[in-house]
């Protein structure tokens, strides 16, 4: 009870669930998403071939992040991801 109640007003932080660690790819994510390895592909929203990495985790994609800067969406991804 007493954890519903911090929960509710905020003092829990979930410090152990948002950790954050270093991958030496792409610097520091969050331990939930840190994948075993990444694996380059392509986004299949549009059409136009935007690079991706796929950041994978025991066979499942955990996180994606943009290849550096492309022409479309000034290297942002498209609203409509997948991921």
């Amino acid at each position: 009870m007493i954890n519903k109640i911090k929960d509710f007003l905020g003092f829990d932080i979930k410090e152990a669930k948002y950790k954050l660690s270093h991958d030496d790819t792409f610097g520091m994510i969050s331990d939930a998403n840190k994948p075993d390895k990444w694996v380059f592909s392509t986004c299949g929203y549009c059409g136009v071939g935007c690079g991706l990495y796929i950041g994978v985790k025991d066979g499942k994609a955990v996180s994606y992040k943009r290849k550096s800067k492309t022409w479309c969406k000034h290297g942002n991804t498209l609203s409509k991801r997948s991921l």
